[in-house]
């Protein structure tokens, strides 16, 4: 008997980056044109790892776009296993989410995970079988991923039955964010054949077992060049055969401008269309997007160059929906910060950061660079979580670093009262 099934994750529905009707049509496009694949492929299953919306409350536009593609699947006899993503869970202060709205009308079958007591619950909400397969569904964990995985070792039957875990998860990546570690896995490789994942925007694999497809559209213009797509999974009684599916974003173009040879800011937007011009491709049939950093050590002042003029100048020579220009450049004196790599923000952050605790809160001299120093991490790992709607990651943080500086400070205290 053989099964097949489409994977695929971050679809993030009803997205208007940048306030543009094109990349709301975009993300709905995107969305269709992998609706035509599982089609074509004549698969049984259609499987979205979480963030199939990219808000948790959507307007009715994107509510009718995912009730139309949905129920043609659903005509075409194609099941389709969901579960919810950070983006995709209930509003706060509501019980039900969208997905669940979607489920209650008969055009997917979401699981999600129940617990009793704090413990993991392996029963139909979560557990889903089929002839020849079943899927096992927890959703987007945060920082409970780790342990729930390690419930799920010790409920899961052993099964003949070809197992797929599906799960809103990074693995071995964004450790500092609520990511887990490989290890987290271990034990599993006898239960499950197949990992699902999601919440990644780019292709990755490992291990044979365990696969990312990366979001089919860039949801940030730092995507650019990244793989995305979804697998298409065939299952027969030899094993499984993974075909990535390369998906087709709207084009995108990350450009670095190094303005040190310049003496005017009059000068900076034919620098800028130069380099542009230098990577265009001529044969794209859709509109591009560019992200600018202006970088460098110039004799005027940066702020001279006027942002609005310069994206009116590229877009007239370029076909473009959208410029974002991040000028990093300095005057020349001034403190600059050296970057490895094309972007670095969190280098720039950093030092921004450093100076501002360094000005606003008084510390012991002795621990007072590690303090500094940590500090700029929480505030940074705070941004990351909240960048994705993880609260209880973020209060996590917050509960854990406080504790450890309050008993930090606690022994400090103690060893000053001993000397004296």
């Amino acid at each position: 008997m053989q099964t097949s099934f489409l994977h695929c994750s971050d679809l993030h529905l009803g997205f208007s980056q940048f306030g543009l009707e094109e990349r709301f049509l975009d993300f709905g496009q995107a969305f269709q044109e992998l609706a035509q694949v599982a089609l074509e492929k004549q698969v049984q299953y259609l499987i979205i790892a979480g963030d199939f919306f990219n808000k948790r409350t959507i307007n009715s536009r994107t509510l009718l776009q995912a009730v139309q593609v949905f129920g043609e699947l659903r005509r075409a006899g194609i099941e389709t296993i969901a579960i919810e993503g950070n983006h995709d869970k209930a509003p706060y202060g509501e019980g039900d989410s969208w997905m669940r709205f979607l489920h209650e009308q008969g055009l997917i079958r979401l699981l999600q995970p129940e617990f009793s007591a704090g413990e993991l619950i392996l029963n139909e909400q979560c557990l889903l079988e089929f002839p020849g397969i079943r899927f096992v569904g927890l959703g987007y964990l945060g920082s409970m991923t780790a342990k729930r995985l390690q419930e799920l070792q010790a409920l899961l039957p052993p099964s003949d039955q070809f197992t797929v875990l599906i799960l809103h998860a990074a693995v071995d990546r964004l450790l500092h964010l609520g990511g887990v570690e490989r290890e987290a896995l271990n034990g599993l490789e006898e239960l499950v054949d197949y990992v699902a994942l999601g919440h990644i925007h780019e292709r990755y694999e490992l291990e044979d077992w365990i696969y990312n497809p990366g979001a089919p559209e860039s949801w940030d213009l730092g995507e650019a060049g990244k793989e995305k797509g979804a697998y298409h999974v065939v299952v027969t009684p030899r094993g499984k055969v993974v075909e990535h599916l390369p998906s087709s974003p709207r084009p995108i173009y990350n450009l670095q401008v190094d303005l040190s040879s310049l003496v005017s800011p009059t000068d900076v937007a034919g620098l800028c269309e130069t380099s542009l011009a230098a990577k265009w491709n001529p044969a794209l049939e859709r509109a591009a997007m560019v992200r600018l950093e202006l970088i460098g050590t110039v004799p005027f002042n940066p702020l001279a160059i006027v942002q609005t003029e310069l994206v009116a100048k590229l877009q007239q020579g370029f076909p473009l929906i959208h410029v974002e220009v991040l000028n990093r450049a300095s005057l020349q004196g001034q403190r600059t910060v050296e970057l490895t790599g094309q972007f670095n923000r969190e280098q720039i952050e950093g030092v921004v950061l450093e100076d501002l605790i360094r000005k606003n809160f008084a510390f012991h001299t002795k621990a007072g660079q590690t303090f500094v120093d940590e500090a700029v991490q929480v505030v940074q790992g705070l941004k990351g979580f909240s960048s994705v709607g993880d609260q209880e990651s973020m209060l996590t943080l917050v509960k854990t670093w406080t504790k450890q500086w309050q008993e930090e400070e606690g022994v400090r205290a103690d060893s000053t009262t001993q000397a004296d």
